[in-house]
């Protein structure tokens, strides 16, 4: 059910519903709930879609799962086994703290829990014998204590002579050394005689201290991707457990050397926002401006009205904090004393803080008004001659709700929020607003900033794939930066920020390939994504230019360890981020040198005049192929089914012509439908690995009607855990997805996360895309890595999911609506380079 749902591009107004309520007066409660019906059924969102978040409260110690899995669990005496301990809520969300590890009343030692919940112990010392081993966490004030089951670990002494081994670690040649950089560790088993390859697994240590876990591939090789070294030297070993025919070994030292940050002053995301003695959890759609007046140093930072913290009594109108060094802010109230006389209900989203004419203007969504018979959307401003208010409201909207346009709302008002200005070289001012509900647009601002002409406005995005529209100016040209996917998802939140580029304020505004961010195939540059560490969903940005004249982006994210409000379910926290923006030699920007999120020290941006900034940028490559897994690969350039495919759930009723495998679309969803999905599926290797394929679908480059026929490409588990990239049609739209499926729990509403890719290619009024997910296993845990390509040559990086899955496979299908055709023209698996 692909209808516009919580788990797939939310109508943005529904975003923190739940956080309205403890603010609305009783008289005005049964109108608000009226007013919410109708954006419900204008926006399609009554399909599929949860009640929305619950304001935060007070909680009491949450229960924890401690589970123990021992690597190997079968060894010879000597040999080193891993104790792998993962500590998560009953939501799925990670614990925080230390875990011990205990044979009955003997203590084999502790490991510090990482952002994911897991900490590992490598023990080397068992005795030959059998071994009941446990972890425990011992809880804290807001986390109950837990155990887990005993898990058994048999040690044999060897019974036959074993091939020696020698193992082999070093760094890849491509790793970049940096802290919080990810460093790519590669380690070769190589037997002492004969051409056998060693099996098995080998462990990756620091200073004694487990970083996870690699099997061996065909060649003896496996990888481990870290980003948790610290700087200066790190000694790190590689030990091999041995299998039957070859004994254990252990690497020489390598020692890696991890510069330190470079400057005096150094911050680590997310901002410090103090408020009443304690810290706020969430800033979302952030937007911040330096005071005006010469000689005032002072930074300002404006965030959507969500609660501060867990249990926050105060009812929000934009929340405003300063600063001396853009990193430690202090609250200073609300902008507004209350909602605007147009706007009796709901909250205060997206503020977008200007300055012109000798004043402040706060401009700001709401996403209810009484302007309308249907109560829709609208974008306000506030005055003030202070950045710190509090602001007046103008009276009136600068833009008043919208009706629908397009392949929208059900003929209702489409979404008017999200609002940004700017000014172009002729002292002409814009404002831009809108989302996934009718689009982006544009239109001419009036000289005094409180009204716009809508007889001058232009679409610059497509409906159903972008919001938080914020235009930058850059050399001669004008860029579009704007969000796509879920803000607000808890972990499973998907959002990403992409850009595209103009000569011209009102557009069109196009990524590398040439494709417009309002064409049908919604072209956009993805620039800030996910990376697989603790932050996901980053997006709602804005950029600044520092007093050293290094350009930032400053936007929202959601934190694995703690992605909603203590005590609360649903309730997404958004913390404010920084990150520093780089622009290439042909003019396009990059965030943290495609990085993503950053979560280890960085230099701080320069606040204050004379300040100089320490960043230098570095580069992320894209993950690439190695060698081609041919047991695996197939070109479906035969009549039949190769022997490596079966069949899961049902058959799919595939042909084979013009050099692929044809699949028909199905009406199920594989969302909620999955026990009867049909797929076509095949074991994932048990190493890190690249999957790629072609693929292309019969649906028609243009119009409607179509919601939500995809081709699909899978890593699964089981019918609850999965991952799925694929090429889907979203109403007038052609759209590449990857959606992460997991396990109903009692914490969450959603079970499912989306984050969008680059578009399909239409040339020649086909609709065809080339997808790759990479498996690299990064500080222990499988995390997969989104590509897309318009031809199988220039790959665009997506967002990357952690998942665990067992029994893994590589799965193709087809579903959603039936009566159309995907056709996979191969399927290729590669080791990782």
């Amino acid at each position: 059910m692909h209808s516009l749902t919580c788990s797939r591009q939310t109508v943005a107004s529904l975003r923190n519903f739940a956080s309205l309520l403890p603010s609305l007066p009783a008289s005005l409660l049964a109108l608000f709930l009226a007013s919410l019906l109708a954006s419900l059924l204008a926006f399609g969102a009554l399909a599929g879609c949860s009640s929305g978040s619950t304001p935060p409260s007070n909680a009491t110690p949450m229960a924890t799962n401690t589970t123990l899995v021992a690597t190997p669990a079968t060894v010879v005496t000597g040999a080193t086994v891993t104790l792998t301990a993962t500590v998560k809520f009953s939501s799925g969300a990670a614990a925080s703290g230390s875990v011990g590890y205990a044979e009955g009343t003997t203590n084999l030692g502790s490991s510090a829990l990482d952002a994911n919940g897991v900490g590992s112990l490598s023990v080397a010392t068992l005795a030959a014998g059998t071994h009941s081993i446990t972890a425990s966490f011992a809880g804290s004030s807001t986390q109950a204590a837990s155990t887990s089951s005993a898990v058994t670990v048999t040690v044999t002494a060897p019974t036959t002579t074993k091939i020696g081994t020698t193992v082999s670690l070093s760094t890849a040649p491509a790793s970049v050394l940096g802290l919080g950089l990810p460093v790519e560790l590669v380690v070769q088993v190589t037997p002492a005689s004969g051409t056998a390859v060693p099996t098995g697994a080998v462990t990756f240590s620091a200073a004694g201290i487990s970083l996870g876990t690699g099997n061996l591939d065909a060649t003896g090789r496996a990888i481990m991707t870290v980003t948790t070294l610290t700087s200066g030297a790190n000694a790190l070993t590689s030990s091999y457990s041995g299998d039957a025919n070859f004994a254990a070994s252990t690497s020489a030292d390598l020692t890696v050397n991890v510069p330190a940050v470079a400057g005096s002053t150094t911050f680590t995301n997310p901002l410090t926002l103090n408020i009443n003695g304690g810290t706020a959890v969430s800033c979302a759609d952030p937007a911040t401006i330096k005071a005006q007046t010469a000689g005032t140093n002072t930074w300002y930072l404006y965030c959507t009205s969500d609660a501060l913290y867990s249990g926050d009594p105060i009812s929000h109108y934009i929340n405003i904090f300063e600063s001396k060094d853009l990193v430690t802010w202090t609250y200073d109230g609300n902008a507004f004393n209350g909602l605007p006389s147009w706007a009796p209900m709901g909250q205060l989203w997206a503020p977008a803080i200007k300055y012109f004419n000798g004043q402040y203007l706060l401009y700001y969504a709401s996403p209810s008004s009484n302007q309308d018979a249907n109560g829709g959307a609208a974008i306000g401003v506030g005055i003030s001659s202070s950045p710190k208010g509090p602001f007046v409201d103008h009276g009136t909207p600068v833009v008043e709700p919208e009706p629908t346009v397009g392949d929208c709302c059900g003929g209702q008002d489409r979404s008017t929020i999200d609002p940004d200005v700017a000014q172009d070289a002729t002292g002409q001012r814009y404002i831009t607003f809108g989302s996934f509900g009718g689009g982006i647009f544009v239109r001419k601002l009036s000289a005094d900033g409180f009204t716009s002409d809508k007889a001058s406005e232009i679409q610059i995005a497509a409906t159903n794939r972008y919001e938080g529209g914020f235009l930058w100016q850059h050399g001669n040209d004008w860029y579009l930066f704007a969000s796509s996917a879920n803000c607000c998802n808890g972990p499973l939140t998907g959002y990403s920020v992409f850009v595209g580029r103009a000569a011209s304020v009102t557009g069109p505004f196009v990524d590398r390939h040439g494709v417009s961010m309002a064409d049908v195939n919604a072209g956009g540059e993805e620039i800030l994504a996910q990376n697989g560490d603790k932050w996901i969903g980053p997006g709602g940005n804005v950029l600044f230019t520092d007093e050293a004249g290094q350009d930032y982006m400053l936007y929202h994210a959601v934190s694995l360890i703690s992605p909603v409000y203590a005590g609360t379910k649903g309730y997404t926290a958004r913390p404010a981020l920084v990150d520093p923006v780089e622009w290439s030699s042909d003019g396009w920007p990059t965030v943290r040198g495609a990085f993503g999120p950053s979560a280890a020290p960085q230099p701080a941006p320069a606040a204050q005049p004379g300040g100089t900034n320490a960043y230098r940028s570095v580069y992320q490559s894209n993950d690439a192929p190695a060698a081609a897994i041919a047991s695996l690969s197939d070109e479906f350039n035969g009549t039949t089914l190769a022997a490596q495919w079966s069949t899961l759930h049902a058959a799919p009723a595939y042909t084979f012509g013009n050099g692929a495998i044809n699949i028909p679309t199905v009406s199920l969803d594989s969302c909620c439908q999955m026990n009867t999905f049909p797929m076509l599926v095949e074991n994932a290797p048990a190493t890190d690995y690249v999957v790629e394929t072609k693929l292309t679908m019969n649906l028609p480059v243009s119009g409607s009607g179509i919601n939500f026929a995809q081709g699909d490409l899978f890593i699964y588990g089981d019918d609850q855990n999965f991952l799925r990239l694929d090429l889907y049609a979203n109403a007038g739209t052609r759209q590449v997805e990857f959606v992460k499926q997991m396990t109903a729990n009692a914490a969450y509403d959603a079970t499912s996360g989306t984050s969008n890719l680059m578009e399909p290619s239409l040339a020649g009024g086909v609709v065809t895309v080339f997808l790759r997910i990479v498996r690299r296993t990064i500080d222990g845990q499988a995390t997969y890595t989104a590509y897309s390509s318009m031809d199988g040559q220039t790959w665009n990086r997506g967002a990357s999911w952690k998942h665990t899955l067992t029994n893994e496979k590589i799965g193709i299908a087809a579903g959603n609506r039936a009566g159309f055709i995907a056709s996979f023209d191969y399927v290729h698996v590669s080791t990782l380079q």
